[in-house]
């Protein structure tokens, strides 16, 4: 008798400590999960439940043959490069008999610049023609130095769409520019508008934490963009990941 190819994707992210935030992630994937093709879907977490590991368990119990990961993050940090990688290896050994299939991290995909590029027009700063504007792009920062670069590389492609506005980049904690330097060469600039465009998703505590911590460091004025959303800029990305999981040896 042929053996029946059964694929799950898990789409997996970082977890938060509030069960809330942690529900309304789940409800905004699932929101973005196409369910025509053949692929089972599952929602994990690393520091939350349900687990990743307990998840491909699950997978396997119910028959899986093929697990293809997808990290919902927006570069390439630890979690990605090591803590999800471990996993996989580790569940590769247990489990010979699946094939284990990882995507990458959004990174510099058109979607994610697009979909920047388009919050940021679509700002009251931008609306109303404020002159002498700087954008201003915040990410968590990590101690893997292939996301910094890839962050530049964003915001590169980024400042290329703004064309004639200036883009500067900067992390809350691990890597420099810390968010302090860059404001604080900024006041000295000669920009009236600074524009704080947190790299995070929307529901996550972080775009609140960038506003309360920018509010009071410049006398310039300052316009905070919204995280990004699951919408459906990032329902096609999603679905374009899955197209570039490589296998786990």
């Amino acid at each position: 008798m042929e053996e029946i190819d059964v694929k799950v994707v898990i789409y997996v992210a970082h977890g938060s400590k509030k069960e809330p935030t942690n529900q309304q992630f789940v409800k905004a994937i699932k929101s973005m999960i196409e369910i025509n093709n053949a692929a089972r879907k599952k929602i994990a977490f690393l520091e939350a439940n349900p687990a990743l590991d307990q998840t491909i368990d699950q997978c396997k119990q119910e028959g899986a043959t093929q697990v293809i990961v997808v990290p919902i993050f927006l570069l390439p940090g630890m979690h990605v490069t090591r803590d999800i990688p471990n996993i996989l290896q580790q569940k590769n050994r247990q489990y010979p008999s699946l094939s284990f299939y990882y995507a990458p991290a959004f990174n510099k995909a058109k979607e994610i610049v697009e979909d920047t590029y388009n919050r940021i027009k679509n700002t009251q700063a931008l609306r109303t023609g404020y002159q002498q504007q700087a954008v201003l792009v915040i990410s968590h920062g990590s101690k893997n130095t292939q996301a910094s670069h890839i962050f530049q590389d964003f915001c590169k492609a980024l400042a290329h769409k703004l064309a004639n506005i200036p883009v500067y980049q900067a992390y809350l904690k691990s890597t420099t520019p810390t968010i302090e330097e860059q404001i604080k060469k900024l006041q000295e600039q000669n920009d009236a508008t600074i524009i704080v465009v947190p790299h995070f998703f929307a529901m996550t505590m972080f775009p609140k934490i960038i506003e309360n911590k920018i509010i009071d460091m410049t006398s310039k004025q300052l316009v905070f963009v919204k995280g990004i959303a699951f919408n459906n800029t990032m329902k096609q990305l999603m679905g374009k990941q899955i197209e570039l999981a490589k296998k786990i040896d």
